[in-house]
């Protein structure tokens, strides 16, 4: 194939759905301290592998806070072009052309699209966007612990 961004392309810049949130579902169901973030990370892990994140989006909200909203916008663009560098220096092989749905869930996607370098770069992708999520999501989980403990 000789162009780099195909339809398949599209499952290596989104873990976990718009905003690359599963590495978010995932620290608030495995290290989140309130209990809001807790229940409502295990509620979206699932949803997440499938790359639905509504709940993410409207049960933080991500939609109403500044704070989270930098790395929402920050993790695509570093997935996109973490992806199209590592397709265009020959790390990864180029996408096949075939078409992958959505709803695929992570590593899964990335194998059909390509095979198992693809899917490697996925898992690549989810903790890179983990680690941006992470100092984000410690101060909101702070704000919510205490907001818990003075309703409390």
């Amino acid at each position: 194939m000789p162009n780099i961004i195909i339809d398949s392309f599209s499952v290596l810049c989104q873990p976990g759905g718009i905003g690359c949130t599963f590495g978010l579902a995932f620290l608030m169901a495995f290290a989140a301290k309130s209990k809001r973030m807790k229940t409502l990370g295990r509620l979206s892990i699932v949803p997440a592998i499938f790359g639905i994140n509504e709940p993410l989006l409207f049960g933080i909200p991500i939609m109403l806070n500044p704070l989270l909203f930098i790395p929402y916008v920050l993790n695509p663009i570093i997935c996109t072009s973490l992806s199209y560098i590592s397709i265009a220096l020959g790390i990864t092989p180029r996408l096949t052309g075939t078409t992958v749905n959505w709803t695929m869930p992570q590593i899964v996607s990335g194998f059909l699209a390509q095979g198992i370098p693809t899917a490697i770069l996925q898992v690549v992708l989810i903790a890179i966007t983990t680690l941006i999520w992470f100092p984000f999501f410690r101060i909101v989980d702070r704000q919510i612990v205490k907001e818990e403990y003075i309703t409390d």
